[in-house]
């Protein structure tokens, strides 16, 4: 996704982020999530519905409650009900918004358990496993229509031998969008995973080291403001003279003394 599309994906993950801290668990969300994201699709009315920037807020927002409400987490509700109102460039965004919510509840899930990246690399395998077998291939091909059997061909294959998010993604990246192809759906989920991994971890930079104190709010800010922990790098360049620089996935903040005075500059000779 690129521009509008994306910006909108970053608010629904956010909220997916924030549901996290209710009682409900974040891989039951997910699985509401991923449930949601199949109703939806079955109703090309719906879809077009949800994902039209022009039609009112509160008529989307009644839409997604009189269908979900009660059936749903109210976790789960508040991720759909912002999907709802975010402005997607296509169609299909909305339901893809939807999906990578789910996902990355689940990567949560296996982050805390210390094995996200091991979730990465394990659906970048299973995708090239897939790919070059073509028994399996046939077998997914022949199954376009038989969501159980699919599904079961996943757990056969992967069950207890890789971590359960693993599973779990693997479960949801071959039961949605049954033409797609299966390796490409994997790598869809596991290039997201990897994007995730990047865009919770950030670069520090200042003139002088940061005191654990300020160290430890600073994280406490920044993983407020991105809807997730952070993994920060703390780096020292005397050359930023003061103030900070923060890098974090594709986002730059340049507060710095030197970065003000080039900027002023660039004014200048403008």
């Amino acid at each position: 996704m690129r521009g509008v599309s994306a910006k909108s994906l970053q608010s629904v993950l956010r909220r997916a982020a924030e549901s996290t801290s209710a009682n409900t668990p974040s891989t039951e969300i997910a699985s509401e999530l991923f449930e949601a994201v199949r109703v939806i699709d079955s109703s090309n009315q719906l879809v077009r519905l949800l994902s039209d920037p022009g039609r009112d807020e509160d008529l989307k927002a009644d839409v997604v409650r009189r269908l979900f409400g009660g059936r749903v987490s109210e976790a789960a509700l508040e991720v759909l009900l912002e999907a709802s109102r975010c402005t997607w460039s296509e169609q299909n965004h909305l339901l893809e918004g939807i999906e990578f919510a789910g996902v990355s509840l689940v990567l949560d899930k296996a982050r805390g358990r210390g094995t996200a990246h091991a979730v990465e690399e394990e659906l970048f395998q299973v995708a090239r496993l897939v790919e070059d077998t073509p028994e399996l291939s046939e077998a997914f091909d022949s199954k376009r229509d038989d969501v159980p059997a699919r599904v079961g061909i996943i757990e056969r294959l992967l069950g207890g031998k890789v971590d359960e998010a693993t599973v779990a993604l693997a479960a949801q990246a071959v039961s949605f969008e049954p033409e797609a192809k299966v390796p490409a759906r994997l790598l869809e989920f596991a290039n997201f995973a990897s994007a995730e991994r990047d865009r919770r971890s950030g670069v520090v930079t200042s003139a002088i080291a940061l005191s654990p104190e300020q160290q430890e709010r600073l994280t406490r800010i920044l993983s407020a403001r991105y809807g997730g922990e952070l993994s920060l790098n703390y780096e020292i360049d005397p050359s930023v003279i003061g103030g900070l620089r923060i890098t974090i996935g594709d986002d730059l903040y340049d507060a710095t003394i030197f970065g003000r005075v080039r900027d002023a500059r660039e004014r200048i000779s403008a």
